[in-house]
């Protein structure tokens, strides 16, 4: 197979992998919107909250579904089973402390009036609830992930999205207003998430157990929960410049102006996680060799090349149809500052998200990963927590865009000492994606004074980043072509 032939096998692979998961995002994207549309601004800051409480206690395992993954991606099948018996050990022992801290820190929210409070606290205990089901549903989701199981997963999180909107509409017709409605949405959309993705991982293996399991001897244990611990370290860094920039807003922010925050957030969170799930498609390929130098280039020309035309379009031409979708909750300057910071961010974490993920999987030690996330992380949650209080909302958002930047330089470090790569093939391999970061932003600029109107806003939005992916098609194609007239003339 020629090497051209190869990128198109690739690059199919990952739109694939995109293609499928556009149920679950489009029932998704109803979610946030409904919630905004019955709640008001205390309580829309309150269960941006909750909701973060939610999702930290989904971490429980202590990262041992990325031992898992590392393990799946290879062909020792009974090395995994046991590795994902001991995943459920750890958090069947951890989940009732994890949960009682986040219970009792819950019971008494920043700011919160007493009728926000009220509702609050039993709607912690159903937030939390579902973050105990996302966390046992872990590694079963990380094993589908790495056996190519992009559809499965996407049938899973459609249906319980699905079923959170349907629940949600009718909760909030009975119950206007009340944070106990998205509460009981989201244990429901774990409870349909969690029983379909075991389904399918039990389909792939089904001598996967569903109850704790001993590994086999002291070095299989300690070598878990080594790779554990750096996948540990690195989502509770990234959690906490991300979700918990929302509790350090809150200590010098009104609970309205964390809703904002969280909306604009979300926004740039739901599109980077529907572009990521393209990556999985190509995860085997990273993990391997002899295989990862072309996925390397490939996956980060594709994935880049579509996040940064798409955030550069949500940045500049976005905010009127974002406000169609979240009423006063997207409106505004500090919206709009927010949404232009994150996704800045979110495009230069694009550039090197399918390295991390090689240097995850092929590197010796999962810590190789680690390492350079968690450092820009803690950057991150250090300039976030110092200057928050004088320069607000600008020091919570700038300071994710400054510890992504952090993370890209140490990465790609790491990724081209595994790969051999020089710092020109480093920059050949970026130069799709920065393409269409050019072409998004010479195309959304003069639109933007235009863009008054929601369906405006749209169809710029689908234009801006319509021509970004394009531009990176066509470098794309370019490079083909040369590459092969290279191969000919040798």
């Amino acid at each position: 197979m020629s090497a051209a032939s190869s990128d198109r096998t690739l690059v199919k692979r990952l739109l694939g992998g995109g293609a499928q998961q556009i149920g679950a995002f489009v029932a998704q994207l109803f979610t946030l919107p409904v919630i905004a549309h019955y709640l008001d601004g205390d309580r829309m800051g309150a269960w941006a909250l909750l909701g973060a409480a939610g999702f930290l206690v989904g971490f429980v395992d202590l990262g041992l579904a990325t031992a898992v993954q590392r393990s799946a991606v290879t062909d020792d099948d009974e090395r995994t089973r046991r590795l994902v018996g001991l995943s459920i050990s750890t958090q069947l022992l951890l989940l009732p402390l994890f949960v009682l801290a986040a219970f009792f820190f819950l019971t008494d929210l920043p700011g919160a009036p007493g009728a926000v409070q009220r509702e609050a606290t039993p709607t912690a205990v159903l937030v939390l609830a579902g973050g105990a089901l996302l966390g046992l549903g872990q590694p079963y989701r990380m094993f589908v992930f790495a056996r190519g199981g992009v559809r499965q997963i996407a049938t899973a999180r459609t249906a319980g999205a699905v079923t959170q909107v349907v629940v949600l509409v009718g909760g909030f017709a009975t119950y206007r207003s009340s944070l106990l409605v998205p509460g009981a949405a989201y244990v429901i959309f774990n409870c349909v998430d969690f029983g379909l993705t075991v389904y399918a991982a039990r389909a792939m293996d089904r001598r996967l157990p569903l109850r704790p399991r001993r590994p086999r001897g002291r070095d299989e244990v300690l070598g878990a929960f080594r790779d554990g611990a750096a996948a540990f370290s690195l989502n509770l860094a990234v959690t906490a410049a991300l979700r918990i920039d929302l509790f350090v807003l809150s200590s010098v922010a009104p609970l309205a102006l964390v809703g904002t925050y969280q909306v604009a957030g979300r926004t740039i969170d739901m599109a980077y996680i529907l572009a990521k799930q393209t990556t999985v498609a190509i995860m085997r390929d990273l993990g391997r060799s002899e295989a990862r130098v072309r996925a390397v280039r490939v996956g980060t020309a594709v994935f880049g090349g579509v996040v940064t035309s798409g955030m550069a379009a949500v940045a500049l031409v976005g905010q009127p149809f974002l406000v169609l979708l979240f009423n006063e909750h997207a409106a505004g300057q500090t919206a709009a500052v927010v949404l232009s910071l994150l996704a800045t961010a979110a495009i230069v974490m694009s550039l090197y998200e399918v390295a991390s993920s090689m240097v995850m999987l092929g590197a010796p030690t999962a810590w190789s990963c680690a390492v350079p996330i968690i450092t820009g992380s803690l950057l991150n949650l250090a300039i976030s927590v110092s200057l928050a209080p004088r320069y607000g909302v600008w020091a919570v958002a700038g300071s994710t865009l400054i510890g992504n930047a952090v993370t890209f330089a140490l990465m790609w470090r790491q990724a081209h000492r595994i790969l051999g790569w020089s710092a020109g093939q480093v920059a050949r391999t970026l130069a799709p994606a920065l393409t269409a970061f050019i072409v998004a932003v010479g195309v959304g600029l003069p639109l933007r004074p235009w863009v008054d109107h929601w369906a405006l806003s749209l169809g710029a939005c689908v234009v801006t980043s319509g021509l970004g992916v394009v531009a990176m098609a066509a470098v794309m194609r370019w490079r083909g072509r040369t590459q092969a007239r290279s191969a000919v003339q040798a």
